[in-house]
Order: C-alpha cells, then structure tokens, then sequence
C-alpha cells in the first residue's frame, strides 16, 4: 500500500511539472547527398571525389514556452546538430552534438522578444532571396553565395580566408521588436564572441575589457517583398594581430505572381588587420521560377578583390532543380562552379571537412554535381 502511495505521489509530481509547461514541440531537418566534386585549374594529382556527404549539417531542436500571465511568457530553444553521414563518435562529424546550435532562453510579450545564450547574428541575414518563393528546397548550403563567397574575406592564400560572419555568436543577447506592418528588426550584443571572457596570466598590455560585438538588421517581409539591411561589427578581445571585423548586408527580393522570383543582396566586409585594412565587396543576383510542385534555381556570385590584393576575387555561379514530394520533402539536382582568381582560395561551404570535398588552394576552382534529398519535421 505505501509503494503504491509513493508511486501515485511521483506520477503526480511529473503530472504537474509536465502540465506547468504548456507548449514543447520537437523540429528539425535531415539532409544527405550524392555528389561527384572535381577540382581544376591545379597543378596537383587530378581530384574527382565521388561522395556521399549532409552539407545542411542536419538537425533537430527541442523549443517551449510557458504563459506566465498577463501577456507575458517565458521561452526556450535547443538546437542539437549531427551529420547524417558521419558517425559523431569518429571526431569527422561537423555537428558536435547537443546544443550545438542556437540555444537560448527569454521572454516575449508585447514588447517582442529578449534572450539570451548563443545566436546566428550575420550569417544568414537575407538567406531567404537565394530560395524558392516557399524556401523549403533541398539545394545544399555549399552551393548557396552566401555559405561559399559573402561570409568570407578571402586574402593571397587559404591561411588569409577569414569568416567574418560569425554563427552561433556565444555570450550573446538578442532582442527582436514585435511586427509592425511586415518590419521587424533586430539588435544583438555579446560581450565575447570569441567565447573565453578573459584568460588568467594575460600578457602585459593585452585589455581584456574590450572584447564585444554588435548586430542591428532590419526585415521587411509583407507579400512578394521581402527586404533586409543588417550590420555587424565584432572587436576582438585580447587578440594581438587579429583584426576587428565589420560587415554591412543588403538584401531584397520580389516575388512575382507567375512564379517567378528575382533577388539580390550586395555584402561589403572588412578586417582592420594590425597594419592594413582588408576590405572586399560582393554581389549576388538569385533568380527562382517555380509551377507546381517543381522549382528552377540559379544564382550568380561575385567577391572583388581585396584591397591592395590583386586577383584575390571570386565567382560562383549555381543552377539547380527541385521537387517537392510532399510539403516536408524535397528532392533535387543541382550544379555549380566556383572559380578563385589566382590569388584567391575561397571555399565550397565545409571544403576541407566531412561536409564537403578537398581545400581548394590559391587559384583553384570546384565543380560539384550532386543529388540531394531533406526531410524537414
């Protein structure tokens, strides 16, 4: 009889703790594909890799919230990443597990929505002009301009390519403003992008109190428009030799009534170097046409050079079809080009890793063709 009180004490404390959360939903995505991945304009031994690889880094995340009362509620999100190809206990994997991702927790109410953990600030700031007009499409991240050309500042050589728009930006705040009319905008802080807030026995005149970022964009999104200006500027805490970063983004785009969707986004990105100042422009030109469930995409890409570095510039260009078997799976074939200029080493998304083919050097270009499948839930 006491076990059975004991029993029926335990079930009621997980019912109540359970009925204290009143919404927990469970999402994510899986992505693989197929690709041959060439890479030419080399002097090295021929390189055509044949490969099966998940370029999406695929994933699935736990979020919740709670209404607290009076408009007010609380709100978590947890976002675990894994590669569908690789097994995570070899080190080859990209994703590193749980809460790999965006995690956060905050409240929202009338005012919007405040957080605080680890967010995406730059990085996929105007993302949704390189999709289709319903932006479910499986085309692999590696293809897209702004994984492979605008979040990159590319110098004379592979050990010069810096990624300037920072992901998952740790020790981060994020407030984003309630809709108003199709604008939303956003402002991030974190007091130390780089992640340790200070080391124990400094070097002599390193400050580690200077160490910060900030992040402003702006969205509007109300019926075929769809527009975004984001900023972002990082100063490096107690890095002697690795420069502040700043990094300004245009994109918009229109979606036509017919089908046809045409975009465009322009990035300028600096790296204020000790002893120079590495600034590049790049454009990209998205165009989709979707009917029924099918969708043609192709994108232009171009990074200039950088200042003071001749031949250090960039072009991609992507062409890709895409079926929609049902509202959650997509399948697709796609093909690209990437061509560095001779000074130049910028990079396929994940090239180098388990996600994608060889490093490309100074001058190298990469052909991909691959067929990629992703499921979304």
């Amino acid at each position: 009889m006491k076990k059975s009180l004991i029993a029926l004490a335990v079930l009621g404390a997980f019912a109540s703790a359970a009925q204290a959360q009143t919404n927990v939903q469970i999402g994510g995505r899986v992505q693989a594909t197929v690709k041959s991945y060439k890479v030419g304009d080399t002097a090295r031994v021929a390189n055509n890799e044949l490969r099966i690889d998940d370029d999406e880094t695929s994933r699935f995340w736990l979020s919740g919230t709670e209404d607290l009362g009076g408009g007010l509620k609380a709100l978590f999100y947890v976002e675990n990443r894994f590669n569908t190809d690789q097994r995570q206990s070899t080190g080859l994997a990209n994703g590193s597990g749980l809460a790999d991702g965006n995690t956060y927790v905050g409240l929202a109410g009338n005012f919007g929505q405040v957080t605080a953990g680890k967010h995406t600030f730059m990085e996929d700031q105007g993302n949704a002009v390189q999709y289709g007009a319903k932006g479910t499409q499986a085309v692999p991240s590696g293809l897209l301009g702004s994984k492979a050309i605008l979040n990159y500042v590319d110098g004379v050589g592979a050990a010069n390519r810096v990624g300037i728009s920072t992901s998952r930006v740790v020790n981060s705040l994020q407030y984003i403003t309630p809709n108003f009319s199709g604008f939303k905008g956003i402002v991030g802080y974190s007091t130390q992008p780089n992640g340790a807030e200070g080391v124990i026995g400094a070097p002599a005149g390193v400050n580690y109190s200077k160490g910060q970022a900030y992040f402003l964009a702006g969205n509007y999104s109300n019926g075929p428009v769809f527009a975004n200006l984001a900023y972002y500027d990082h100063a490096v805490e107690g890095r002697p030799g690795v420069g502040d970063q700043k990094q300004v983004r245009l994109s918009a785009s229109y979606a036509f009534p017919f089908g046809l969707k045409a975009g465009f986004q322009y990035d300028r990105a600096s790296i204020e170097a000790v002893g120079t100042d590495r600034t590049r422009n790049a454009w990209q030109v998205p165009v989709s046409y979707q009917f029924g469930a099918s969708t043609i995409l192709a994108s232009y890409t171009k990074a200039g050079d950088v200042n003071g570095e001749a031949n250090s510039g960039a072009k991609l260009w992507t062409l890709g079809y895409d079926y929609a078997l049902s509202k959650r799976t997509n399948v697709g074939v796609f093909v690209g080009k990437l061509n560095n200029d001779s000074a130049a080493s910028y990079q396929v998304d994940g090239a180098g890793t388990s996600q994608n083919g060889t490093t490309l050097l100074a001058g190298e270009s990469a052909r991909i063709i691959q067929l990629a499948v992703k499921h979304t839930f």
